[in-house]
């Protein structure tokens, strides 16, 4: 069973990853936060195997909490949800320890096998980004 974190400061945005990731047989839903220190706190009480993290959140971004995470050296790992396919922030992100990037607009079809991906050591980033 693969537990996922949901991170994203909109409810509308985290209900629908919950119903994409609900269509995989074998993830859990641990739980979702609206911020990123809510993120990082989760990620401490939790240990989710990933967070499906939006790279602009308030009280801490993305990016953020990703390396707030990292710090802890836990094998929880992040995929970034963003609406912007700006190379510099995909690399940004990747340098600061996301397994993957998402583009939110691809994210009906590229988030279940980013998850799988990442799931399995690999990185994903969003066929929809040229770097």
């Amino acid at each position: 069973m693969i537990r996922i974190l949901i991170a994203d400061d909109h409810t509308l945005v985290r209900r629908g990853l919950r119903v994409i990731l609900e269509h995989m047989d074998n993830v859990e839903i641990v739980g979702e936060a609206t911020d990123g220190i809510e993120a990082v706190n989760l990620v401490k009480e939790l240990a989710p195997d990933i967070v499906v993290m939006d790279v602009s959140m308030p009280r801490l971004d993305g990016i953020g909490a990703t390396n707030q995470i990292q710090k802890l050296n836990l094998s929880t790992h992040i995929v970034v949800l963003s609406m912007y396919d700006d190379p510099d922030l995909v690399l940004k992100a990747i340098q600061t320890g996301a397994d993957g990037y998402l583009v939110k607009r691809s994210v009906s079809e590229e988030l279940l096998p980013a998850i799988e991906q990442i799931n399995q050591g690999k990185t994903y980033i969003s066929r929809h980004i040229a770097l």
